[in-house]
């Protein structure tokens, strides 16, 4: 058992234990663990007030933190330390011994250092996570220790890792993949369904490839000739130019109209402009100001001037636009003679309005037949994506439930450690279990009373890491021999007692910040801190000296 306490004097009641830096140790460990350093001057709760001074006396005074990681307690024979600093960009330094590292090599080397994983599957940041319980959401759960919105597959791959059983990482890496592309794919076939499904599209196919067919054997009824379908490829480009001309027309008379109206409002502006008016402001300027440069006169001639100068700028272009405007008009009167011409010779032949309402619908269902293939094809297509994911996923499962038997005997063994020290603190015999929910195994605690006081929940928490370090020393899985624990204040003194005893027959290390004054009741419970603090701190003696 390491103890992290403060020194506060009983008889001060002015003096308190809280913020002088305990908590702060163990995020000082998480840091060189590859945390991102905001707990350490961030507040928990509130994500955006941070503690400045703390921020602005490691940045500038270069504070660097080392953290040593031994491969026993009694006699080490390895050891590596681990060192940062809190500076940002190429003033940044990450040494693992006397080599400097990225935030990723960090990672990748405790990855495979504390758990044996090459690699970056599961995360490292994920894995120790249930080894560094500082802060409210950890020391609240026993197993679901992450962000909340973390998915039953990352911790699938996360317990299935800590029990030992050895299934390729990437497996679970591609089932979470495949998983949220199902989910994604899913949500596509359920907008492009939403008006036909993929059925009700080849039953509408059906149908308008009958109509197609009737429409093309009344248009092949009328036999028409290669001169005929002249006629009427002539009489379809006239109609289009006539279209085009059109457009031109409005285009244009709409311009002049606005010119044309523009210049009689100016105009008007002239002809309704008040000389006398003008005159007397002109005049009772000359009281304020002793010289005037310009004479009346020659203000109306100058405003006169520019009433002009804009009319002319109007209808710098009005003969060319009335030029062309008549050129359009007569082109157009000769499409409209050649339009009856055609039509003419064509209503000589056939019914020209029948033939082309039947040409008109047919192309219409030509159109309607390629939406529906387009939309067809998309849904196939990702049907087809949805049928070789849920194939490869159902894979994967039955090669994870292969490991269902080694399992078993794992929690079992486990357990025996597990249901020993919860029955231990509480006379309460829990256990880890394990159950399929959509094809994830999914990992719980049994016999853990609902809505229990935070504090029976914390030794639970406790039973259930320090049980771990006896079970992973027992089956030689590789993980961390140490926990690190947050303010277990509200954990009853007996059971605290008892774990300080649990904690130090055990082959690990059980490092816990918590006020002193829990431990004040009697000479023994004194005595236990006394025997296991590592770090003691007060308001005098602050981590940070501040």
């Amino acid at each position: 058992m390491n103890f992290i306490v403060d020194n506060t004097p009983v008889n001060d009641v002015k003096q308190s234990g809280n913020s002088v830096g305990k908590t702060t140790v163990l995020r000082l460990i998480d840091y060189c663990l590859g945390s991102n350093g905001d707990s350490i001057w961030k507040d928990s709760e509130y994500k955006t007030k941070e503690n400045t001074e703390v921020k602005v006396f490691l940045e500038e005074n270069n504070v660097e933190v080392e953290l040593e990681i031994v491969d026993s307690l009694d006699e080490a024979k390895k050891i590596t330390l681990l060192r940062r600093n809190f500076l940002n960009g190429r003033d940044k330094k990450i040494w693992i011994n006397s080599e400097k590292k990225s935030d990723n090599e960090l990672k990748l080397f405790l990855n495979k250092e504390f758990f044996g994983i090459n690699g970056v599957n599961p995360s490292f940041r994920y894995m120790i996570a249930k080894f560094v319980r500082n802060d409210h959401h950890r020391m609240s759960n026993t197993l679901r220790y992450l962000h909340q919105a973390t998915t039953d597959t990352i911790y699938e791959s996360i317990h299935l890792k800590l029990l030992g059983i050895n299934f390729e990482p990437e497996l679970i890496s591609e089932k979470s993949q495949l998983n949220e592309s199902l989910k994604t794919e899913g949500k596509i076939i359920d907008r492009l369904t939403k008006d036909f499904s993929e059925n009700a599209l080849k039953q509408a196919l059906a149908v308008i490839e009958r109509d197609i067919e009737k429409l093309n054997t009344s248009k092949n009824a009328y036999k028409i000739s290669g001169t005929d379908q002249n006629l009427i490829d002539a009489l379809n480009e006239t109609k289009y130019q006539l279209s085009k001309k059109s457009e031109e027309i409005a285009e244009l008379e709409l311009k002049l109209k606005l010119i044309e109206e523009s210049v009689n409002e100016l105009k008007i502006g002239i002809s309704k402009t008040d000389l006398g008016a003008l005159k007397a402001i002109y005049e009772n300027a000359k009281i304020y100001l002793s010289e005037l440069h310009k004479k009346f006169e020659d203000v109306i001639t100058f405003h006169n001037s520019m009433v002009d100068n804009k009319i002319a700028y109007l209808t710098r272009n009005l003969d060319s636009d009335k030029r062309h405007l008549e050129i359009i008009k007569l082109e157009q009167s000769k499409l409209l003679s050649e339009e009856r011409k055609l039509v003419q010779e064509l209503n000589s032949i056939i019914s020209l309005d029948i033939y082309n309402d039947l040409i008109f619908e047919l192309n219409r269902k030509f159109e309607e037949k390629g939406r529906k293939e387009s939309m067809l094809n998309q849904i196939q297509e990702v049907q087809k994506s949805i049928n070789e994911k849920t194939n490869r996923l159902e894979e994967i499962n039955n090669i994870l439930a292969s490991y269902e038997e080694e399992l078993n005997s794992k929690e079992l063994t486990f357990n025996q450690f597990f249901a020993e020290i919860s029955n231990d603190l509480y006379g309460e015999q829990c256990i880890l279990t394990h159950s399929k929910v959509n094809e994830n195994y999914k990992f719980g605690i049994q016999d853990l009373q609902a809505n229990k006081g935070s504090g029976k929940k914390k030794g639970e928490i406790a039973s259930f890491d320090l049980a771990y370090i006896k079970f992973s020393e027992l089956t030689g899985i590789r993980a961390p021999k140490f926990v690190l624990h947050d303010s277990p204040e509200d954990v009853s003194i007996n059971q605290l007692l008892t774990l300080v005893k649990i904690a130090n027959e055990i082959n690990g290390q059980f490092v816990v910040s918590v006020l002193k004054d829990k431990f004040l009741s009697s000479e023994d419970a004194k005595a236990v801190i006394d025997n296991n603090k590592i770090v003691e701190l007060s308001e005098s003696n602050k981590l940070f000296k501040f």
